[in-house]
């Protein structure tokens, strides 16, 4: 009904805001779960090119390890520098899409039911094509952070397997599944200390260059 709310597409505003908040979280939760796969795979590779028959143990905080390293904190602020980018541009394209919304409302009871009908849909497409752009460039995000990630974590294995060997530690075990070890010792002050002496040049491709597998 065209004549109780004015335009169908009123409040695309708040329709695209929505799109873009749940993209946020999307982001979010997508590197954080990726973050998790990383500890994982760290002390699995750690374990396995660690032990050298000893039974020398030592304990490494994972999550520590990647908040205080340099390069962990790089990787996290292009990631921040290129989200403020999308959501600047996000808002600049939806606010003409609500700027048109807004004025095919204001014109609508001198329109032709035809003629309305015609732009609301081309105005309804735009909005979709509004929503699938920037959750594609989510998604560009998203994987130009795993790739900078991946870079992080083999510079974190060699480095965690240089000081174990170094040191005569057998085994790296996380300490978030640690619960009882008599003689284990908490390395990570050193492992990180040995990491931030490196000098680790990671490169965060531009998301806008990276080419997203098909279905997304």
């Amino acid at each position: 009904n065209h004549s109780e709310k004015g335009c169908p597409c009123a409040h695309l505003s708040s329709h695209a805001k929505g799109v873009y908040q749940k993209s946020v979280k999307w982001v979010k939760n997508d590197i954080v779960g990726g973050l998790a796969v990383f500890a994982v795979i760290l002390v699995l590779v750690i374990v396995a090119f660690c032990s050298h028959g000893t039974d020398t143990v030592a304990v490494l905080d994972v999550d520590k390890l990647k908040m205080e390293s340099d390069v962990y904190k790089k990787i996290t602020d292009e990631q921040r520098r290129y989200e403020e980018i999308w959501k600047m541009q996000f808002n600049a394209e939806r606010e003409i899409l609500d700027k048109e919304d807004k004025a095919l409302a204001a014109r609508r009871k001198s329109m032709k039911p035809a003629a309305l009908k015609k732009e609301v849909d081309a105005l309804q497409k735009k909005a979709i094509a509004l929503q699938q752009k920037f959750q594609a460039q989510a998604s560009q995000i998203v994987m130009a952070t795993q790739i900078a990630f991946k870079q992080f974590e083999a510079q974190a294995i060699d480095t965690v397997r240089a000081v174990a060997k170094k040191e005569g530690y057998g085994i790296v075990i996380p300490k978030t599944s640690t619960i009882y070890t008599g003689e284990a010792v908490d390395m990570t002050d050193k492992f990180v200390k040995e990491l931030n002496k490196k000098t680790i040049d990671i490169q965060y491709p531009d998301p806008s260059t990276l080419t997203l597998p098909k279905g997304n």
